[in-house]
């Protein structure tokens, strides 16, 4: 099978491509292809990656670039981590072991009573984008 160049993948544009996973994806720049995976009924934005990078992760041959991920779609799986209550942006730091806020760089202490807590925003745009594509 013949397949596209790790060199030669565009960052932002859709591909056809043959995985584990993955029939399209968006090719993220750093190696990666982010599609829509299936599992247990449920549908997610996942990473999979070029088998150019290697064992174990590298499982994508892309076979042909499609079109461009439109403006104002970011090319992410995720667009970060919220406080649930506040929507403020909030960040792990390994090194203190605890989440802080982006904007103060103070530590983010969760509620008692099931409030506060950190929230994953997800790329509905990105989502959106790659289920209403048809090849």
């Amino acid at each position: 099978m013949t397949f596209i160049p790790l060199k030669d993948c565009h960052e932002g544009y859709l591909y056809e491509i043959h995985s584990r996973n993955l029939d399209l994806g968006v090719f993220d720049g750093k190696g990666g292809f982010i599609g829509i995976r299936e599992k247990f009924g449920r549908k997610y934005l996942f990473t999979e990656y070029h088998v150019e990078t290697g064992a174990p992760y590298g499982t994508v041959s892309p076979t042909k670039e499609l079109v461009r991920v439109p403006d104002g779609i970011e090319v992410k799986e995720s667009l970060g981590t919220v406080d649930s209550e506040s929507k403020r942006r909030i960040e792990w730091n390994d090194k203190e072991n605890n989440w802080f806020y982006i904007d103060t760089n103070e530590p983010f202490r969760p509620l008692k009573g099931n409030k506060g807590f950190a929230l994953e925003v997800f790329n509905d745009a990105l989502f959106d984008f790659l289920n209403n594509y048809k090849v």
